[in-house]
């Protein structure tokens, strides 16, 4: 039993990403423990920098809510090329939250969103080294890596390996959404808390 068969699938959703979350988003991209997970690196942006470049580059993109309206993550694609079919998705959990199982189901939500909107071939993840244990089950079930730029990544005193790894449209229809949709089915609505 995985962490998202033990929680309602029900219980998050994607929220646009309004004006009220951006301190909350900029105090996780500046976060000492958490900041380099994101695109700064551990670099520390003005707050005007950083609510411009929250929407350099999207397409689309979500915080992750539960139903009480609290932040559990954000999910973002990115980097669309509509004449080669291929876009890239990133997430960024609540680091306050023990948990990533919210932003899972984001990205989850986000892909599907995705390949229901746009011609997409494929959705690219860029997973840095020290990152890959956390992705190991789904790059194992689900991705196919598709290239490694060695060293490419510094980050806690050393360099990491930077993983580019693949969703294509026909594994999302043929293996992931139909279990995704599954749970879902066999989720339990729960009231509003």
């Amino acid at each position: 039993m995985t962490a998202i068969d033990r929680v309602s699938l029900r219980d998050f959703r994607l929220s646009p990403v309004e004006p009220q979350h951006t301190a909350e988003l900029f105090r996780w991209a500046v976060s000492l423990d958490a900041g380099f997970r994101w695109r700064y690196g551990g670099g520390t942006p003005s707050p005007a920098q950083f609510t411009e470049s929250l929407w350099a580059g999207v397409l689309c993109q979500y915080v992750v809510v539960d139903r009480k309206a609290q932040l559990h993550g954000l999910v973002v694609g990115y980097g669309a090329d509509h004449v080669h079919q291929f876009a890239y998705f990133a997430v960024q959990g609540n680091p306050d939250r023990a948990s990533g199982t919210g932003a899972m189901i984001g990205v989850l939500q986000l892909v599907d969103h995705m390949f229901a909107s746009w011609p997409f071939r494929k959705l690219y993840v860029d997973i840095p080294g020290y990152n890959e244990a956390e992705f190991t089950g789904v790059l194992r079930r689900h991705l196919e890596v598709e290239g490694r730029l060695v060293g490419h990544v510094y980050h806690g005193g050393r360099f990491w390996d930077m993983i580019t790894a693949t969703l294509t449209r026909e594994r999302w229809y043929t293996t992931v959404r139909p279990r995704f949709a599954a749970l879902l089915a066999q989720s339990p609505t729960r009231g509003s808390a």
